[in-house]
């Protein structure tokens, strides 16, 4: 399965170049330091702050239609709407890796683009 459905993203940006580099950047620049303060949170306890930084990073991916990503993320703001903040540090790892493939392949498709 691809990281992200580059032809559904290409239709909804109706093929601009500019938009997806705009698009890329935004998420290049905030998805670290969201996962920073995701995890920063959770050491704190603070499941609320938790479940919308997943969200946002949820919304993010989900700009890029990358299904995987966005329902990983989807997990730990579920875990942390219900307050089960323990069960969220085994997700960590694949949200984070799952993050970092899909800023591999924007980088590389809008090489190619």
């Amino acid at each position: 399965m691809a990281i992200f459905d580059q032809q559904a993203f290409y239709n909804l940006i109706d093929g601009d170049k500019a938009l997806f580099a705009e698009l890329y950047r935004l998420y290049n620049e905030e998805w670290t330091s969201i996962m920073y303060e995701l995890r920063r949170q959770l050491e704190a306890g603070k499941a609320y702050e938790v479940a919308g930084l997943a969200h946002r990073l949820k919304g993010m991916t989900r700009n890029f239609f990358a299904a995987e990503t966005a329902a990983l993320c989807g997990e730990v703001e579920d875990l942390a709407i219900a307050e089960k903040l323990k069960d969220i540090g085994p997700k960590l790892e694949p949200l984070l890796s799952s993050l970092k493939s899909l800023d591999e392949a924007l980088n590389s498709h809008l090489k190619s683009f």
